[in-house]
């Protein structure tokens, strides 16, 4: 199994002794007896925590190439950018690489596991090659939380027998400032109600107690559990009340390309506030998106921004809500030049490390500084 993490954020002495600080996964990569190591478990910790996420992936190709990969691992993004780097550096002008399937001939299966996977997972697939499959997990730093079951249901099977005790706190109570009196209000797993969004309770057999995570979750079906993520708590759409979560910019935005054949390479959406009346902020939202190239048609901002209002008003009543008492007008779509999003990340030292893009933030950190290098004007 080759699992791909980020690279080390930073080296440090403590206690005379050096000290790596990276990402869970790049973690997850290294800490395993020496016989899973050794057997089981690839690039090896002297490869996965190279600072370098260039010098990562080249030597990853060297140490594995010659190796039975069946199974990759790792964050969507960070998969993505692993793959066609790799395909890329092997890819001679006698012979070309373009499935990853060619590269490692015993690859069937590839784990999506971090932010929402949908609107790249068929790129993946792609690059992957035939007979490959894709699973999803969703895991924390907590613990591994639900998998992609059998079937084609919605969600994901929550996987409440492996040890780690779930409850589930109603989003409805949850307050930030009284969190020792939401003891009593979180419920059980056969109390839990189907479409309703609630926060991650856990006890784990490593020590947590009790343990709010900030994962907010939404139940698809009870029997079994099927969960559907929606987003951490801390990163949801709030400044109007419209209470939008991740998973529900996700849905609307995968669903659009699907019907209009589009490839979404990355997408971001914040508030963009227009005034204040007597308490109540006036605004929209503001999606940058960012498309590969050869699409069917050329789509235009105004265009999307009518399509994603539609459907988001027809699927999420928080937005619908606000958009029919005015506090939230239609959004506002900044379509962006191919490699954008990269060339951020990286003039962020954000790029190939243990960082991912938020798809959401309550605030203009990432829009503004992707205003000031697209030069687009806030109005």
């Amino acid at each position: 199994m080759l699992l791909i993490g980020g690279n080390v954020s930073t080296n440090q002495l403590d206690e005379e002794q050096l000290v790596s600080i990276a990402d869970l996964s790049t973690l997850a990569a290294v800490q395993h007896p020496e016989w899973i190591a050794c057997h089981y478990f690839e690039p090896g910790s002297r490869i996965a925590l190279l600072k370098n996420w260039d010098n990562m992936v080249e030597q990853t190709l060297k140490r594995t190439r010659k190796r039975d990969i069946s199974l990759i691992a790792g964050n969507p993004q960070w998969l993505l950018a692993f793959s066609r780097q790799a395909l890329k550096r092997v890819s001679t002008a006698k012979r070309k690489y373009a499935f990853l399937a060619k590269l490692w001939p015993q690859l069937r299966c590839i784990v999506l596991s971090g932010d929402f996977p949908a609107p790249i997972t068929g790129q993946l697939k792609k690059i992957a090659g035939y007979g490959v499959m894709m699973h999803e997990a969703f895991a924390t730093a907590e613990a591994v939380i639900a998998a992609q079951g059998p079937g084609s249901l919605p969600g994901l099977r929550l996987l409440a027998e492996t040890g780690v005790y779930f409850e589930f706190l109603p989003l409805d109570d949850y307050d930030p400032d009284k969190l020792d009196e939401l003891g009593e209000k979180a419920v059980a797993l056969p109390e839990v109600s189907p479409d309703r969004n609630y926060l991650l309770v856990l006890t784990t057999p490593a020590g947590l107690v009790r343990h709010l995570s900030g994962d907010v979750v939404k139940f698809a079906s009870m029997r079994p559990p099927r969960i559907l993520p929606m987003g951490q708590i801390s990163l949801r759409l709030n400044t109007f009340s419209e209470n939008v979560f991740a998973r529900d910019m996700v849905d609307v935005i995968t669903t659009l390309c699907r019907a209009k054949k589009w490839s979404l390479t990355f997408f971001h959406v914040a508030p963009l506030p227009s005034r204040s009346e007597l308490g109540v902020t006036h605004g929209c939202h503001e999606w940058w998106i960012e498309l590969r190239p050869g699409t069917v048609d050329t789509p235009m901002g105004p265009t999307i921004a009518k399509e994603l209002d539609h459907l988001l008003q027809s699927s999420h009543e928080g937005y619908k809500s606000q958009r029919a008492a005015g506090n939230l007008s239609a959004p506002y779509v900044r379509l962006v030049m191919p490699g954008a999003f990269e060339h951020w990340m990286k003039h962020n030292q954000l790029w190939g490390g243990p960082h991912k893009l938020p798809i959401t933030r309550n605030d203009r950190k990432i829009a503004d500084s992707l205003t000031g290098m697209a030069r687009f004007a806030i109005d």
